[in-house]
C-alpha cells in the first residue's frame, strides 16, 4: 500500500531525568522515506537536569510529477512531505520543595500532497499541448512554477513552576506559542498560469494555569485554581490568480 509521509508528529515525550537515559531509532520504508526518532536525559548537577527529544520524518510521497511535453511521469516528486520536532526541557530544584522547569517545543509539518491537482475535466482545444493536465492516473500532477505547497510551523516556550507545602502542591504553568501556516495551490492543475491562490495566517497563544492541589484533608483531596488564555490571529492578504487575471498581491510566498 502507499506509505504518504506527513501529518501528525510523534515525539517520545520524557520529564529530565536524575540518572542518564536515551533510545534512537531510525528506519527506512518505500518511496525513500527516512525516519529519525530519539531523546536523551540527563542530569547535569544535583540539582539541574535536562531532556531534549528530536523527530525527523521525509520522503518522496507517491505523487509523480509529469513532463509538460510527454505528459508522462518525470522521476521527481510532485509533493515530498516533511515533518520534524524538537523538544527541550531544563528542570532545577531551586530549594528542596520548589522546581523550575523550562521548555521549548519546535514543530514544522510541510505535506503539500492533498493540494496537487490532476483534472479530468475537458479543458479547452485553444490551449497549447503543454497545457493539457495528466492522464487520468491519480498519482500523476501537473502544475507550473513551484506548484502547491503546506507548510505548519510553530514554536512554543514553556515555564512550569512546582511548589511543594505542608498541605498540598501548588503548581503554575504558563506558556506561549506562535504559529504560523502557509499554504499555496495551483489549481487547475496544469501548466499555465490559470488559478492559483496563497494564503498565509498567523496564531500567537498565550496561557497561564495556577492550581493549588490540597490533601491534607483526610479522604478529600481539593483542587483549586485559575486559567488565563489570550489569543490572537492575523489573517495576511492573499494572493488570488482566475483565468489568468491577479486579483490581489499583498506578499510572496
Amino acid at each position: 500500500g502507499r506509505n504518504a509521509t506527513g501529518g501528525a508528529i510523534l515525539v517520545t515525550t520524557r520529564a529530565p531525568s536524575k540518572t542518564w537515559t536515551g533510545k534512537l531509532e531510525a528506519s527506512y520504508a518505500s518511496f525513500n522515506e527516512k525516519t529519525f526518532n530519539g531523546y536523551l536525559s540527563g542530569p547535569i548537577s544535583d540539582r539541574i537536569r535536562f531532556s531534549i527529544a528530536g523527530y525527523s520524518r521525509t520522503g518522496d510521497g507517491y505523487l509523480k510529477k509529469i513532463s509538460s511535453t510527454t505528459l508522462l511521469p518525470t522521476g521527481e516528486p510532485a509533493a515530498p512531505p516533511k515533518s520534524q520536532s524538537v523538544r527541550f526541557k531544563l528542570e532545577a530544584d531551586l530549594s528542596d520543595n520548589l522546581t523550575a522547569q523550562l521548555g521549548y517545543n519546535y514543530s514544522l509539518v510541510d505535506n503539500p500532497s492533498t493540494l496537487t491537482f490532476t483534472p479530468f475535466q475537458y479543458i479547452a482545444a485553444a490551449l497549447p499541448a503543454s497545457s493539457l493536465p495528466a492522464t487520468r492516473n491519480p498519482d500523476w500532477k501537473a502544475y507550473n512554477g513551484a506548484g502547491s505547497k503546506y507548510l505548519d510551523f510553530v514554536q512554543e516556550g514553556t515555564l512550569t513552576i512546582t511548589q511543594h507545602t505542608g498541605i498540598g502542591t501548588l503548581k503554575s504553568y504558563s506558556n506561549y506559542a506562535r504559529k504560523y501556516i502557509k499554504g499555496a495551490y495551483d489549481t487547475d492543475g496544469s501548466f499555465r498560469d490559470l488559478t492559483q491562490t496563497s494564503t498565509k495566517t498567523g496564531t500567537d497563544v498565550y496561557q497561564s494555569t495556577l492550581d493549588f492541589t490540597i490533601n491534607a484533608i483526610k479522604n478529600l483531596d481539593l483542587v483549586v485554581g485559575a486559567t488565563y488564555y489570550y489569543d490572537s490571529r492575523d489573517t495576511f492578504p492573499s494572493y488570488q490568480l482566475s483565468n489568468g487575471v491577479v486579483s490581489t498581491r499583498n506578499y510572496n510566498l
